[in-house]
């Protein structure tokens, strides 16, 4: 029996929860991770400002190690998402060592509890230009969906649709002297299916358009 029927059977099914989001002054910032459990692995989507080429050099959540599952380097604007299983406490310091120093950060924090694994099923980053960038993934169980979507233009608002049936759950943007980081995100449990879609589509034109999806069983 597999961790996550094994959770079933005790009536802990797979279950995702939308924390918070925020726009820190610095590379670290206080968060809330909500109810403690054995299992709690909290999940951070970070969007970045920087113009340079940055990526993530390590990271810590509540002093635990993070696992770096979306952190490819680019210039302007970037998207990544971290994870940590943190069994106790109600709230925790995210601590990011960025390749090049930035601080016009957003972030936005997920727990999952009930999987079966801390391993994601998938991962994905697009960067198509244009006002919609679009993941698709097929799942052979029940999946826990998380997509961050962001650009760094004044305003941009985010629309969300795609037979994945994903909720936004955070819209926000940060900025110094000018200089903007939007992001956007979505979640959901999503039932098996081939070819479902999460489609992301800007208000405007964005510039430096990042989408960043993961997936957990």
């Amino acid at each position: 029996m597999s961790l996550q029927q094994l959770l079933l059977a005790q009536g802990r099914p797979l279950t995702l929860t939308f924390i918070e989001t925020g726009k820190p002054a610095a590379a670290s910032w206080n968060t809330g991770i909500g109810t403690a459990a054995t299992d709690r692995l909290v999940v951070v989507c970070i969007s970045i400002r920087r113009d340079a080429t940055v990526s993530i050099s390590s990271a810590t959540i509540g002093g635990i190690t993070a696992t770096l599952h979306i952190n490819t380097a680019a210039t302007t604007g970037n998207c990544f998402i971290i994870s940590a299983v943190v069994p106790t406490g109600t709230t925790a310091t995210v601590a990011v060592t960025f390749s090049t120093s930035t601080t016009i950060v957003t972030y936005a924090t997920y727990t999952l509890t009930g999987y079966n694994s801390a391993t994601p099923v998938f991962t994905d980053r697009q960067t198509t230009a244009g006002t919609a960038r679009t993941t698709t993934q097929t799942t052979t169980s029940r999946t826990a969906v998380i997509v961050a979507d962001t650009c760094v233009n004044n305003g941009q608002t985010t629309t969300w649709s795609g037979t994945m049936s994903l909720v936004e759950d955070s819209d926000q943007q940060d900025n110094v002297g000018g200089a903007y980081t939007v992001m956007s995100t979505a979640s959901g449990i999503v039932d098996v299916g081939s070819s479902l879609t999460a489609i992301a589509t800007k208000s405007g034109t964005p510039s430096s358009p990042v989408m960043a999806a993961i997936g957990f069983v």
